[in-house]
């Protein structure tokens, strides 16, 4: 069995003075392995060495680029390039997606729905299509399979619409989506923070996507470059509807319930309550035990209340949350409940 973890990004490149356009384009990355305990030791190394260079202490197992960026930013390392070194052993195949539409390209949208349908410049679709195109670069790899079924495909959560992508994606039958993937799931973590490092190096040294080969010198013949050809076909959606990817999430869910979003404006006004909670000592709790045993993360929207299943479980900080998982229960929920506040609660029942 080959494992698969899949992030992306948007890239934006500034425009000459000439054409003052700049360049929009999407960007991902695929990781490929097929020793998954070699892989997740050789990431563990390779974290640790940034963390020692930098004499920091690892506070979690499993980091995402921004996490990395914020520790190391500004100090004289340069964790990007020494991830890319120390990681690159380790990885069996690295796919590398990128695609953009010419600027004076119109793309019909909801073909499928007529009082719908309408047209939308290049850079109103990419904006549409961005939380997609993981979804997008899976579809490719799923292709390139012809119908095998020896590859479990991890993606870190996405939005998509009804497309041809989505429709043919859904019937694989080992893709995981992974709400914060990149920050629990070793695979995806890899792949963001490449996507990240790859990105910084082509921009360094002035290179277009198409030659990526020529900045990528660690993984020689292993590197494969996917031009997003079928970009317009495969994402553009027929309907202005959210195709239903609740089948694929990765379960369990922890789905974590805020704190009272007035209090907390009151006594952090110019901070992101999501933020914080990532960034906490209750952040790195969750991050560890959904790693320990391959859970997934979500904050808790009142929409997911018809998609939790059994062994789900919430988790919460105060008063607040509690009184929002009690009328879940009173509605039937008999899901496990996790105290941030109480350090002998586990998420192993």
């Amino acid at each position: 069995m080959r494992y698969i973890g899949i992030d992306t990004k948007r890239v934006v490149r500034k425009g000459s003075q000439s054409t003052g356009k700049d360049f929009n384009a999407l960007f991902g990355v695929g990781v490929s392995v097929n020793d998954l305990d070699k892989f997740y030791a050789g990431y563990e190394k390779t974290i640790g060495a940034i963390f020692e260079k930098a004499n920091m202490g690892i506070r979690r197992p499993v980091y995402k680029a921004k996490d990395l960026n914020q520790l190391f930013y500004p100090t004289s390392v340069d964790h990007l390039e020494m991830f890319i070194h120390g990681i690159s052993q380790y990885i069996d195949a690295l796919d590398i997606f990128y695609g953009y539409v010419d600027d004076t390209r119109q793309v019909n949208i909801y073909y499928a729905e007529p009082t719908k349908k309408s047209t939308l410049s290049a850079i109103e679709f990419l904006g549409l299509v961005e939380e997609s195109y993981p979804a997008y670069c899976a579809w490719e790899l799923v292709s390139r399979l012809e119908g095998r079924l020896d590859c479990s495909i991890f993606v870190d959560n996405f939005k998509i619409r009804q497309c041809r992508a989505w429709s043919e994606l859904s019937a694989y039958p080992h893709l995981k989506i992974v709400p914060w993937g990149d920050r629990c799931n070793p695979l995806i973590s890899t792949a963001d923070i490449l996507t990240a490092a790859i990105d910084a190096r082509l921009r360094k040294r002035n290179t277009r996507f198409k030659f990526a080969m020529d900045v990528l010198p660690e993984f020689n013949s292993r590197l494969v470059l996917n031009p997003s050809k079928s970009l317009l076909h495969a994402l553009s959606p027929a309907r202005d509807e959210a195709a239903p990817i609740e089948d694929k999430i990765s379960r369990p869910v922890v789905y974590i319930f805020k704190s009272n979003p007035d209090e907390f404006k009151r006594h952090f006004p110019n901070a992101s309550q999501k933020d914080m909670i990532i960034d906490s000592v209750h952040g790195d709790r969750l991050i560890h035990g959904a790693v320990r045993l391959k859970l997934s993360l979500k904050f808790f929207e009142h929409s997911d209340a018809p998609k939790i299943q059994k062994s789900d479980k919430f988790f919460h900080y105060d008063d607040f949350g509690l009184q929002q998982i009690k009328m879940l229960q009173s509605l039937g929920y008999k899901n496990q409940v996790i105290d941030a506040n109480n350090a002998n609660q586990t998420f192993d029942s």
